[in-house]
């Protein structure tokens, strides 16, 4: 290699006008600037690394462009190979090289697809934690995972939004039209507090020239916290929420507090998403329920699928899980020999019977009669009592009723 021209490459401070020598005429403005943009930061590479630019061999430039790999896409990662390709190929008219060793690197796959469009729990969990070695990625990180906010959501938030409700802390979200608010659990806050600092005002999060996160910005920066977290898959602001979203429904929120949780005004397009509930009439399932051909936990699941469903009276859940209730306290008395008179049968008779043999403490029995009054209530039509709330309460108490006084 004539060390006048490495001389001449290192030296070099116009390399757009270097690109343009080399690609000739026809070629756009904004190819010339991209091109001209890499080999600024091949140079500045080469020197941290110590490799002479114009003699690198495939190695050194597979290490350059590994090196890139976190910060952009496949899609972005083309046009440097390309560069460099170019370059290389430059040199090699010029007599100044025999070979080419860009020509030996394939270029990336961006047809590269997955069989989910969003992360699973662990992936999730991962992420967040191979964000905390830095405030500002792990904010973006967190309000993503945590509180489904999206790009328009982080480049609009500034300290001011950040105010105390009670006792909860609040982001205001005002690049939301309504205007809207999110929650911030511990963890939120958290890292919204180590992102500030000592700050008090502008932008919340804060990129490395000082400015307000862009979508580029929050691009980079999950393509960098997954390489760390080891996750071999594109991780874009869409799967992270899509994530979030299912999550957040198989733990039992509402697909329409998720849909305003992230910003949706079709609650269709979160179920298209997190995955509709069951599409068997209620009919079918009520039917199972009552003939108790499926277990109380499966009746109870069958609760839970009616709680998500918008289009489900809520007195459809408190019936079902009446039934499981009823079921397992007929079990519970038949594990202990307890005889209840068939006349008698039901929540109410099975409960008295185990509170007097002393299976069931005064307090929970009282529970379990305030929850055969709601079955009974649903059951007959009186809706006024029964909200949303109520039904939720009563499916998850039920649950937790089931495995503190397991039968058999």
């Amino acid at each position: 290699m004539d060390h006048n021209v490495q001389r001449k490459f290192l030296q070099y401070a116009d390399f757009d006008a270097l690109a343009s020598e080399m690609l000739g005429n026809g070629k756009s403005p904004a190819t010339i600037s991209s091109y001209g943009h890499t080999y600024r930061v091949y140079k500045e590479w080469c020197r941290v690394s110590g490799v002479p630019p114009l003699a690198a061999d495939t190695e050194d430039i597979r290490r350059f462009l590994s090196h890139l790999e976190p910060e952009f896409s496949a899609k972005s990662l083309n046009p440097k190979r390309s560069a460099l390709l170019s370059l290389f190929r430059f040199l090699q008219k010029q007599g100044l090289r025999s070979d080419n060793p860009v020509a030996e690197i394939p270029t990336y796959d961006t047809n590269r697809t997955h069989d989910r469009d969003y992360l699973r729990r662990d992936e999730l969990e991962a992420l967040v934690a191979a964000s905390s070695a830095n405030a500002s990625d792990q904010a973006v990180v967190v309000l993503s995972v945590v509180n489904g906010l999206r790009d328009t959501d982080l480049h609009a938030l500034t300290i001011e939004d950040l105010h105390k409700d009670g006792d909860q802390w609040h982001l205001r979200l005002t690049a939301r039209d309504p205007v809207s608010v999110t929650p911030l659990p511990p963890v939120s806050l958290e890292v919204v507090r180590a992102a500030i600092g000592d700050r008090k005002g502008g932008p919340l999060l804060l990129n490395r020239a000082g400015n307000a996160v862009t979508r580029i910005n929050n691009a980079r920066t999950l393509r960098r916290v997954a390489a760390r977290a080891g996750l071999d898959r594109e991780v874009s602001q869409s799967v992270l929420v899509n994530g979030m979203m299912k999550l957040a429904y198989e733990r039992g929120a509402r697909a329409e507090s998720i849909a305003e949780a992230v910003g949706r005004r079709d609650v269709g397009s979160v179920l298209s998403v997190v995955g509709k509930p069951s599409g068997r009439h209620p009919a079918h399932i009520v039917a199972d329920a009552l003939s108790g051909s499926e277990g109380q936990g499966g009746i109870l699941d069958s609760a839970d699928e009616f709680l998500r469903d918008v289009a489900v009276e809520s007195a459809i859940p408190v019936v079902v899980s009446g039934v499981a209730l009823e079921i397992h306290l007929r079990e519970l008395c038949q594990s202990h020999d307890l005889e209840v008179a068939a006349r008698k049968r039901g929540i109410g008779a099975y409960a008295e019977a185990l509170k007097t043999h002393g299976t069931l403490p005064k307090e929970v029995w009282r529970q379990v009669t305030v929850w055969e009054d709601l079955r009974n209530k649903a059951a007959h039509g009186e809706l006024d009592s029964l909200d949303s709330e109520t039904a939720e309460e009563m499916v998850r108490g039920v649950r937790r009723f089931l495995a503190r006084y397991p039968a058999g």
